[in-house]
């Protein structure tokens, strides 16, 4: 594969419901600021995000998972999905669940860029 036929705006799939185009846009600019410092790739590249849920009481809750179980940043980046999603100031509130299933994969849920700083390549 050449490098300019990689698509470096796809991104694995996120199920949002109860947010506008907009608050979307701005909720995936956000998220693209939280990086795993063990590699140095933001959350929505890494594929980390799964939901992304406005609550009926105006809660935005975010369903997560991480690299692997043991991944020593997993308080850093829970609190800084927190604090980005919270600094948009859209929601009467920011629920962040860290979750396990389904497991985490890298060659579905890594972005054309991120596969790129994995190198890795199909």
């Amino acid at each position: 594969m050449e490098f300019d036929e990689i698509d470096l705006t796809d991104i694995a799939p996120i199920n949002f419901v109860g947010v506008s185009e907009e608050e979307k846009e701005k909720i995936l600019d956000a998220l693209g600021k939280v990086v795993d410092p063990e590699v140095g790739v933001d959350i929505i590249n890494l594929g980390l995000v799964y939901d992304v849920v406005r609550r009926e009481d105006g809660v935005l809750h975010v369903k997560m998972t991480m690299t692997s179980m043991g991944c020593p940043f997993t308080p850093l980046i829970l609190a800084e999905t927190r604090k980005v999603l919270e600094a948009l100031r859209l929601f009467s509130g920011v629920d962040v669940e860290l979750v396990w299933t389904p497991p985490w994969d890298m060659k579905t849920r890594l972005s054309a860029l991120a596969k790129i700083a994995f190198g890795v390549f199909e």
